[in-house]
């Protein structure tokens, strides 16, 4: 079975304190609102980042109802084997499972902001085929194909 190196660059935005970010149950603390994560993943795959710690004074609102500030993670880069597929790509890709598994509560977005889980799928069972299967996030409409064809 091949193996591909992936990273997964994460940047924390903390009011108070910082959420929490499991990989694997191991977690992952920021240094300087940074996360680097490293491992060998075989194509197709799947990853499952569990985030905690998010409470009710996470988020800063004006008196209009209007967010000032949160305490959130965001996904900034991926890469296997150092190819990075497109910005849309990554904005609109991770799963997320607010509540955890089993949640009826899902959207896609690289900003969480929610205590959950989140699901990072790894379709294709190549380099290129991955690759290739990103690109259907170009698409201002990809969410509906994704619903109306799969």
């Amino acid at each position: 079975m091949k193996l591909y190196n992936l990273r997964l660059d994460f940047a924390f935005t903390k009011i108070h304190d910082h959420m929490r970010l499991h990989i694997d149950d191991e977690e992952y603390k920021p240094s300087e609102g940074r996360v680097f994560y490293q491992t060998l993943i075989p194509l197709p795959h799947k990853i499952f980042l569990k985030l905690s710690g998010k409470d009710n004074h996470g988020t800063e609102i004006d008196p209009n109802g209007n967010v000032i500030r949160d305490t959130c993670i965001r996904l900034v880069n991926v890469s296997i084997n150092g190819i990075k597929p497109n910005s849309d790509f990554i904005r609109r890709w991770p799963k997320i499972l607010i509540g955890g598994k089993g949640s009826n509560r899902i959207i896609h977005s690289h900003y969480w902001g929610f205590n959950g889980l989140i699901e990072l799928d790894f379709d294709g069972d190549n380099l290129t085929k991955w690759l290739m299967k990103t690109n259907r996030y170009k698409d201002i409409d990809w969410n509906k194909w994704s619903n109306e064809y799969h």
